[in-house]
């Protein structure tokens, strides 16, 4: 009996402790305090003290934080940010069109902070042909080069620029990954994205709501949208 509430009781304080560090960094997130989800559960283990397990958190449980608090600090002008930054990634998809872009990350969830860069993944088996393409049109550009993925799996490169006061996050994949989804970061599921056609669509319908359909998470009831 004493062992097994001493293991109820360690349960409880490491729901605690994930709870907190997943509050943590999604204040983070919001706040622009973290640029990213891995950068966010970092800074966030390390303010709390955690290490090994005790600093593992899920990208769904980090997501879900993010939701709720968003819901409660950030329901004003959240509406109106997504649907700016659909906007935009409308425009750019418009303008890439001959790579097949398709809209992915918090811009399509809806879960944008401030700074929040549009991920679009392009398709295509040549890196010169974006980069041709993006210098013809006098679109300045910083280029990364490609980092191991979950689970093991190759990165892409990624164009970074900036326009129209919108940073812009472009991941160049071969071209057969449009009949293969990526990895998602958050699920280690095929990743959710949208083509331009789709995102016009949804645009039409709920410009500034949570797109969250196939994701384990709840969202909020009753989000605002912005005025149209």
């Amino acid at each position: 009996m004493r062992r097994r509430r001493s293991e109820a009781r360690g349960q409880r304080e490491a729901r605690q402790r994930h709870q907190e560090l997943a509050q943590l960094a999604a204040r983070m997130l919001v706040r622009g305090e973290a640029r990213g989800f891995r950068e966010a559960r970092e800074k966030s283990a390390a303010a709390l003290g955690l290490h090994g397990g005790d600093a593992a958190l899920e990208g769904i449980s980090l997501l879900q934080a993010v939701i709720d608090y968003q819901s409660l600090f950030d329901r004003n002008e959240l509406p109106a940010r997504n649907r700016e930054l659909r906007t935009a990634a409308l425009r750019a998809m418009k303008f890439l069109r001959d790579f097949k872009p398709r809209l992915h990350g918090p811009v399509l969830f809806g879960t944008t902070f401030a700074n929040t860069p549009v991920g679009l993944h392009l398709f295509d088996d040549e890196l010169e042909h974006v980069t041709r393409y993006l210098l013809q049109h006098k679109v300045p550009f910083d280029l990364r080069t490609p980092t191991a993925r979950r689970g093991g799996e190759a990165g892409w490169p990624i164009f970074d620029f900036h326009r129209d006061g919108v940073d812009f996050e472009l991941s160049v994949l071969p071209i057969a990954r449009l009949r293969q989804a990526p990895q998602s970061s958050l699920t280690g599921a095929p990743a959710l994205s949208l083509d331009e056609n789709a995102l016009a669509q949804r645009l039409a319908e709920a410009p500034g709501r949570y797109w969250l359909e196939g994701l384990p998470v709840l969202p909020p009831i009753g989000l605002p949208e912005p005025d149209l």
